[in-house]
């Protein structure tokens, strides 16, 4: 469709031959990104324990309503309304402020980026569940899309679990699934990592994650989650701390 519409535009430009050239090119490598998505998922499709389709069956009865989720609730991942987290990213001059619903703004340098509202529940067992995000995007103070965004449910998009009861280490899980929107997973690589910054330290307690995008090779990143707090940091695999919680303030 967008080859076919580039190649109409193309009648209204002075150089035809050269904006279809540019139009063929440009699907050309839009194919050969299709074969390496293609690639990745499959890639997971064999490492989750699971095969065949991913259907998940959902029932409101499974799961607290947020007033139980705050009295015991995960504790990678605790939903405690009225807590606020803000994390630092040095290397982009970001700061992050967390809420929940979960509420994530992304600033550089004073200036709204990113305005986020995720929606998470937690089930009877301990499991919290992702269902969804709408993602506003900004350009120059002005709304530029919503891409990232997607609802459980609509077009096909279903929940994951962005964080279980009680990690395994060597568990790989669906943490979204919106195809070509948000396909996000993750692996569970310790119980025990040690990471520590200027307003915490893992002392050898943090769940460790590898989290990434199976259409995109380079997306892979490491995530620090402490218990009581949840996530502490995020670091490039064997590279530099690229997030880092700086303070948190509860209810």
């Amino acid at each position: 469709d967008d080859l076919n519409t580039a190649w109409a535009n193309c009648l209204n430009s002075d150089e035809v031959r050269e904006c279809r050239r540019e139009a063929r090119t440009e699907y050309r490598d839009a194919r050969a990104d299709c074969r390496v998505q293609a690639a990745g998922r499959n890639d997971l499709c064999a490492r989750l324990p699971d095969a065949g389709p991913y259907i998940t069956d959902i029932d409101p009865a499974d799961f607290k309503t947020p007033a139980q989720a705050q009295a015991g609730g995960n504790r990678y991942f605790p939903l405690v309304i009225g807590t606020v987290m803000t994390y630092r990213n040095e290397e982009d001059n970001e700061d992050i402020v967390v809420t929940i619903v979960v509420q994530d703004v992304v600033y550089i340098d004073g200036v709204r980026i990113e305005d986020t509202d995720d929606y998470f529940a937690e089930d009877w067992e301990g499991n919290v569940w992702y269902f969804g995000e709408v993602a506003q995007n900004f350009e120059d103070g002005f709304l530029a899309d919503l891409d990232g965004s997607f609802i459980a449910g609509e077009d096909g998009a279903q929940a994951g679990i962005i964080m279980h009861a009680n990690p395994v280490v060597g568990t790989v899980y669906r943490q979204e699934f919106a195809l070509g929107e948000a396909e996000d997973a993750a692996e569970v690589l310790a119980l025990d990592a040690q990471l520590a910054g200027d307003f915490f330290d893992c002392n050898n307690a943090c769940l460790q994650t590898e989290d990434f995008v199976p259409t995109e090779p380079d997306s892979v990143e490491w995530k620090f989650y402490l218990p009581g707090i949840g996530l502490v940091a995020e670091q490039e695999p064997e590279g530099d701390v690229v997030l880092e919680l700086v303070s948190v303030t509860s209810p």
